[in-house]
């Protein structure tokens, strides 16, 4: 009976994760929506992991002997001799299974997973600065939230590993030691990969999300030392909720205590596999009973035409912001051109016209080389531990000037306007909050977003084939648009258009003017018309006048 029972409750809690799948995030939930798309890139990361990781172990399985399909002529005995010398031969061939080689993560898809969760904690740290107390030091904040953000990922990578390693070696020794079992029936023995990919996800947003309310939480009980900072659990209580998190439900502790429940304890979300509670912070007590719950958030918009009031409103500045001295050195100082050809040509170019924009005050040496990759334009690369920049790439001879300018941009945005070694675009720093505002109510911003929530409202229909006599339908790439909506991203795209329209070099307005003319821009809009750049442009205008750079 026992038995039955413990089955009967295991099958109820699938079903309850399946439906909670299905649901998503409770529309109560502050964030829901950015969470959402937090959940489904790490999903995606995790899920090219995994699948990498299966096709090694595939081809590696493959290799391996195994013990003989029994015949029935042979003697009963000799098959039971040498089942128990497979047996010991399985046991002993675990020393030396290759699983480092096996269940390695490529360095682009740690790097991808590292900046998936840092972006999340960040935006865990924003949404709850927008209402929060002035004056804190966000800086700082955000500092601790890209060293939590390591060490965390290699505590899951190693943790993964772990747990991979374990199952696959019980699945390699018991197709070595079963006559007639199929590579198939091995490799059915591993981890599914999209369900362990989206558990993951789910698991890491709700952290990710809790951990930027304790590091804000932290900082509140520094700034203010008189006024004491409590944290309060959420769920959205309804009847997915679990037995552990509907007992945490309202409660309120101080900011560095743990929530506690029968035989639990944790810091903050997520008490388990799967969770989908938050936490909120707040410098007085509130009883639980007389908290209120966030408002409700409507339903995404499935319309193709953007709302017409602002998609996004900027956070107030923390504090007023005061021009920054800089020395105004020269961008092209801190480059070495090892382009050459067409690309060095181009890199030099590019360099004159921004130096005769701005200047910059603390940037560091960076190498700058040609690259025969396909795979992208051009790239600013850091390292993998401490997020030092490395070099930019150039891949592209279509629009080199435009491509170095964006990557320029992208080594200002994270080495020389705000905390080295982040994207100062995506932290909170106040002197952003002028540039937010005018990208993030653009219309080719408000146009991917609108493309973002239906993504098929925007599919084109064009010829194919020869003589173009087919036709083909393209929908816009729901991955491609968060990738373009990241405001680093949008930094470099604004940056590369306003030093072209800055500096008036005729070179980059012509590279410009292609690039707006295109059919990708026609379908995705990553770049802006003359028009509606203006404010862009007086944004960064502003933006370097406040650093001391200006020229």
């Amino acid at each position: 009976m026992i038995n039955k029972y413990l089955a009967r409750q295991n099958l109820i809690d699938a079903v309850k994760m399946v439906i909670r799948a299905i649901k998503g995030r409770d529309h109560n939930e502050p964030g829901w929506a950015e969470k959402e798309k937090a959940e489904l890139e790490m999903a995606a990361i995790m899920r090219r992991i995994f699948r990498k990781q299966q096709k090694r172990i595939r081809e590696y399985i493959s290799t391996l002997d195994q013990a003989p399909v029994p015949n029935k002529a042979m003697d009963n005995l000799l098959l039971i001799d040498l089942k128990g010398a497979l047996l010991g031969k399985a046991a002993k061939y675990d020393q030396s299974i290759p699983y480092n080689q096996l269940l390695a993560v490529d360095p682009d898809d740690y790097a991808q997973w590292l900046a998936a969760l840092e972006d999340a904690t960040f935006r865990g740290i924003l949404l709850l600065g927008q209402h929060g107390a002035p004056g804190l030091d966000y800086g700082a904040i955000n500092e601790h939230a890209s060293v939590w953000a390591q060490l965390h990922t290699d505590e899951i990578f190693n943790q993964l590993n772990n747990t991979s390693q374990d199952i696959l070696g019980k699945a390699i020794a018991e197709y070595i030691e079963t006559p007639g079992m199929t590579l198939g029936d091995t490799m059915d023995k591993l981890w599914g990969i999209d369900g362990r990919a989206d558990v993951i996800a789910v698991t890491e947003t709700t952290r990710a999300y809790a951990q930027g309310n304790q590091l804000i939480g932290q900082e509140m009980a520094s700034a203010y030392p008189d006024a004491p900072v409590f944290k309060i659990w959420f769920t959205n209580n309804d009847d997915l909720v679990c037995d552990i998190c509907g007992e945490l439900d309202g409660m309120e502790v101080p900011i560095d205590d743990q929530f506690v429940s029968t035989g639990f304890f944790t810091d903050n979300p997520p008490a388990h596999t799967n969770c989908r509670c938050w936490t909120d912070v707040r410098t007085q007590s509130i009883p639980p009973e007389a908290e209120p719950k966030p408002e409700p958030t409507p339903a995404p918009v499935t319309e193709p035409t953007p709302a017409p009031q602002p998609a996004f409103i900027p956070p107030e500045p923390l504090a007023a912001t005061e021009p920054i001295a800089g020395t105004g050195r020269p961008v092209s100082e801190a480059y070495t051109n090892n382009c050459k050809g067409k690309k060095g040509k181009a890199v030099t170019h590019t360099l004159d016209a921004i130096d005769s924009v701005h200047g910059d005050g603390k940037l560091p040496n960076l190498p700058i080389e040609s690259s025969q990759s396909s795979r992208y334009m051009g790239s600013f690369n850091v390292t993998r531990f401490d997020n030092m920049p490395v070099k930019i790439e150039i891949s592209t001879t279509d629009h080199p000037h435009m491509t170095f300018a964006h990557e320029s941009g992208h080594f200002l945005d994270h080495d020389g306007l705000g905390i080295a070694r982040q994207f100062t675009s995506e932290s909170a720093d106040p002197i952003m909050a002028n540039w937010w505002g005018k990208v993030h109510n653009s219309d080719p911003v408000l146009h991917l977003e609108s493309m973002l929530k239906n993504p098929s409202a925007y599919a084109v229909t064009k010829p194919y084939g020869v003589g173009g006599l087919a036709e083909i339908t393209v929908t816009p790439d729901r991955a491609h648009i968060r990738y373009l909506l990241t405001d680093r991203e949008i930094f470099a795209r604004s940056y590369a258009q306003y030093i072209a329209e800055a500096s008036g070099d005729e070179i980059m307005l012509g590279e410009l003017k292609e690039m707006v003319a295109s059919e990708y821009n026609a379908i995705y809009t990553p770049q802006w018309n003359k028009d509606e750049f203006v404010p862009i442009k007086d944004a960064f205008d502003d933006l370097f006048t406040k650093m001391g750079w200006k020229k």
